[in-house]
C-alpha cells in the first residue's frame, strides 16, 4: 500500500495514536524507528500468530511479572569500536555491562517459568539468539559501576592513586580550615567555598 493510503487508514483507525503511546515506553532509538515505520499485517495466519504471542506475553506478565531491562542505549556502536581495536569510555563499558545484566535476567526469568511449569511457546525460541558471557560480565562489573564510574578496586594502582588523592585532599581541607580559624576576624564569614577547583576564603 502507498504511504498516503497507509497514513489515511492509520489515522482513521487512530492506530497512529496507539503507536505514539507505545513509543512513550520505548528507550532505544532503533525500536522507536521500527515503531514509526511499522505496517499492519494483512495475512490472517500472521495476525492470529501475533495475537497468540500477545496473549502469551499477557499470561507471563500476569503470572510472573516482567524481567528487568537495564540498558537504554544501543551498544552496537560500542562493539563496532572494539572490533576495530578502538577504545571505549568507562560509561560505554558500563552500558555493555547493563546490556549483559539484562540478558542474565532474561535467562533467570525463563528458569522461573520452567520451575513454575508455565509455557512460553513464543518466548523460548527467542532465547536461542541470546548468549550470556558470565565471566566477561563479572569482569566488567569488577571494573565499573552500572553508572559508569570506575571502581576504586578496579586495579591495585588505581586504588593506590585514589588513596593518595584522598589523603592529600584531607590534608588540604584540614590546613585551610586551620587558616580560616586563625584568621576569622579577617573574613566576612567563616565559610570555605570552591572556585575553579580551588578552595577560597571570603576575605574582608
Amino acid at each position: 500500500k502507498s504511504m498516503e493510503f497507509k497514513n489515511k487508514n492509520y489515522q482513521m483507525l487512530e492506530l497512529n495514536k496507539i503507536i505514539d503511546k507505545v513509543i512513550e515506553f520505548v528507550d532505544l532509538d532503533k525500536s522507536i524507528e521500527l515503531l514509526e515505520n511499522i505496517s499492519a499485517y494483512e495475512d490472517i495466519d500472521i495476525i492470529n500468530r501475533v495475537l497468540d504471542e500477545v496473549n502469551e506475553a499477557l499470561v507471563l506478565i500476569n503470572r510472573m511479572g516482567k524481567y528487568s531491562t537495564y540498558f537504554k542505549v544501543d551498544i552496537n556502536y560500542h562493539l563496532s569500536k572494539i572490533h576495530k581495536n578502538g577504545s571505549i569510555s568507562a560509561l560505554e563499558l558500563s552500558q555493555i555491562g547493563n546490556f549483559l545484566d539484562t540478558i542474565r535476567d532474561v535467562f533467570l526469568y525463563f528458569d522461573k517459568l520452567e520451575d513454575n511449569k508455565i509455557d512460553s511457546f513464543y518466548l523460548k525460541p527467542r532465547l536461542n539468539n541470546l548468549f550470556y558471557p558470565k565471566d566477561l560480565n563479572l569482569k566488567i562489573r569488577n571494573i565499573v559501576t552500572p553508572y559508569g564510574e570506575i571502581k576504586d578496586d578496579a586495579s591495585s594502582n588505581l586504588r593506590s592513586i585514589r588513596k593518595s588523592i584522598n589523603d592529600s585532599l584531607k590534608t588540604v581541607q584540614s590546613k585551610i580550615q586551620e587558616i580560616a580559624s586563625k584568621n576569622s576576624s579577617k573574613l566576612t564569614q567563616n565559610t570555605i567555598s570552591m572556585r575553579n577547583d580551588r578552595y577560597v576564603l571570603p576575605v574582608k
